[in-house]
């Protein structure tokens, strides 16, 4: 786990209310639309997505050849992406009024796999949809960063993600978490199955809001 992303949990902790019980949320294909801002950043570019599999990679093509872009390619658009376009994706339909609903009764935290300098503007994005909620940037693997947010936590804890590599390392150093797996994309979600790490998968944030508010209930 990054200094950054230590620094952020630490931050969080220092002024979470910890009798709560704690929901940390993935961002993009759960509380915004990523795969769709994607596109329309490749589309400009000149690439596409050729959706054969829930990755990207050997998924974009190029526009006029149809040949899939090589990883050197594929890095630097992604870098690109990341710098220009993110932060513009819209909100899932749903999420901000749930999350609303739930900060009644839940501490919420954001844990996002971005480099630590996007944290910010994240943040901004994420306000000006509603969803003002302290945003923790993580690379790889969440499951040291989860193992982290609940080392001093005296409440139960959820996990919601679309990845399921997420899931596995969340079960893996903090097994007693709640995990959902949701997708948000409708092309995207048939293209994954739910993972054996995550507990239940859902599949809307109506639903979402049912499930967690029972959830939170019972902590």
């Amino acid at each position: 786990m990054q200094d950054h992303t230590q620094d952020a949990i630490t931050a969080f902790l220092n002024g979470a209310d910890r009798d709560k019980p704690l929901l940390i949320c993935d961002a993009d294909e759960v509380l915004l639309h990523f795969f769709e801002t994607l596109e329309g950043f490749l589309e400009r570019k000149g690439f596409f997505v050729q959706l054969d599999s829930f990755a990207l990679n050997g998924n974009v093509r190029h526009k006029d050849s149809g040949e899939a872009a090589n990883g050197a390619t594929l890095g630097g658009l992604m870098r690109d992406f990341f710098e220009t376009d993110i932060h513009t994706s819209r909100a899932v339909e749903g999420a901000p009024e749930a999350l609303e609903a739930l900060s009644q009764t839940t501490t919420i935290c954001i844990l996002t796999n971005l480099p630590g300098e996007q944290a910010g503007k994240r943040a901004q994005s994420l306000a000006s949809l509603g969803m003002a909620y302290p945003v923790i940037c993580n690379t790889g693997g969440k499951g040291r960063a989860v193992e982290a947010l609940l080392g001093q936590w005296r409440a139960d804890a959820a996990f919601i993600d679309d990845m399921p590599g997420n899931h596995d390392s969340v079960a893996e150093h903090a097994p007693g978490v709640h995990r959902i797996h949701y997708v948000a994309n409708t092309r995207l979600s048939p293209l994954i199955d739910k993972p054996q790490s995550a507990h239940v998968r859902l599949h809307d944030w109506e639903t979402m809001h049912t499930h967690l508010t029972r959830w939170a209930a019972t902590d």
